[in-house]
């Protein structure tokens, strides 16, 4: 079992929602995570879950992710080193990664200490969609950073 920490006072775009911030590190599992967290004692109110926090995830020992189609963006680093991580789905459907060819600020390729060239695996935002519609899931930088299994 996994527990996910959620922040219920989250606002995002005006709305009050939720971020999840964080996920118990020491278990393997897979992870689902909820469209909603119900809060309140007397009115129990839904609240949507918006946002993956920063390092929410970061070095969980994770097998796969399904975030809810609620999910409006992700943030930098929260899946950082999940190095077990094998997919990613939004409501269903598959993220894909492709690799990248880095280049510096003049827009010469980027090597290594070897010569090679430095590639990047980065997410392919087209693959987010829910019911056949585009998904407006914002992924900053360095969200799958490390995530070697993907």
């Amino acid at each position: 079992h996994y527990t996910l920490t959620v922040k219920t006072n989250y606002e995002f775009n005006g709305e009050i929602c939720c971020q999840v911030t964080n996920i118990s590190k020491d278990v393997i599992c897979d992870v689902v995570v909820p469209e909603y967290v119900t809060v309140g004692t007397d009115e129990k109110v839904n609240l949507p879950i918006r946002s993956i926090g920063e390092n929410a995830f970061e070095t969980a020992k994770i097998n796969s992710v399904t975030l809810p189609e609620t999910i409006r963006e992700i943030k930098e680093r929260a899946f950082l080193n999940c190095t077990n991580v094998k997919t990613i789905n939004v409501n269903g459907k598959l993220m894909a990664t492709k690799k990248v060819q880095r280049f510096d600020e003049n827009g010469n390729p980027l090597t290594d200490d070897n010569g090679d060239y430095v590639y990047a695996d980065e997410i392919i935002k087209e693959n987010l969609t829910t019911s056949g519609n585009t998904v407006n899931t914002t992924i900053e930088k360095e969200a799958f950073k490390g995530c070697i299994s993907l």
